[in-house]
């Protein structure tokens, strides 16, 4: 008895400083601080376990907006992930992000566009476009029309001497391609002289190997004119084999 008297005692919720009205039997006391529809004033954790403490009543509200595995789109492109992925990590590489113009223009362009933005920025800091001619002057290209103004008394003296220098270079060019070409002139002739030095080799080459020929085709005249001799003075017998021999020296001897 004295438990049941002391479960059925009217008890406040524990979480009445922060607000809770609950009024009920001790004994329903543990319900009301853990189920999902119980009392709103009581720490909870995500339901998505992203490790985050708070309110039951704000639950809602984190699971909807702000818990980090929350899966969200990019604001600015297609792509889907994690809230906290978006957040932390896509944004900063994220080719559609807005962002202000560096050199303070005022101008908001896409991430992506920013390199061609600073080519017609008016404040983007440029060379002097006499800078070929020696100006090292940096201006914003919005001042630039002035100072080429305001120095064109400097930049007429630096393209001046500028030709000046061009001019003197050309004529030492010219000077260096004429002695070029007389040196060009000087090998082809000697070129010439080398041809015409191996065609006579050639020849007397091709005029030797016939004279040896001729000199070889006179010796064979020369034996076959002894060997006809020498027919003279043998017996009947024997002429016919030698008679074959001389025909096939003969032969040779024309064929050469």
């Amino acid at each position: 008895m004295s438990n049941r008297d002391l479960y059925n005692l009217q008890v406040y919720c524990n979480n009445e400083a922060a607000g809770c009205k609950w009024r009920g039997r001790l004994n329903d006391l543990d319900s009301h601080l853990k189920s999902n529809n119980g009392c709103l004033y009581e720490m909870t954790s995500c339901p998505r376990s992203c490790g985050t403490k708070l309110l039951r009543s704000d639950v809602g509200s984190h699971c909807k907006n702000k818990c980090p595995l929350l899966v969200i789109n990019c604001p600015h492109c297609l792509v889907r992930g994690e809230k906290r992925f978006i957040k932390d990590q896509h944004l900063e590489e994220c080719s559609k992000v807005p962002v202000t113009c560096p050199n303070n223009c005022g101008i908001d362009i896409a991430n992506e566009n920013l390199s061609e933005h600073r080519n017609t920025c008016p404040l983007q800091v440029v060379t002097c476009e006499f800078s070929m001619f020696g100006c090292d002057t940096m201006v914003t290209r919005q001042e630039s029309d002035e100072h080429n103004k305001d120095d064109a008394t400097k930049h007429l003296a630096l393209v001046k001497a500028r030709l000046t220098a061009a001019t003197k270079e050309l004529q030492s060019s010219k000077v260096q391609l004429t002695k070029v070409k007389e040196k060009l002139n000087a090998f082809q002739s000697t070129l010439a002289c080398g041809v015409i030095e191996v065609l006579s080799m050639i020849r007397l080459l091709d005029t030797l190997d016939s004279t040896k020929q001729k000199q070889e085709i006179s010796n064979l005249q020369k034996q076959i004119s002894l060997c006809r001799q020498s027919l003279l003075f043998l017996p009947d017998y024997q002429i016919a084999p030698v008679m074959k021999v001389q025909k096939v020296v003969t032969c040779q001897c024309l064929f050469v």
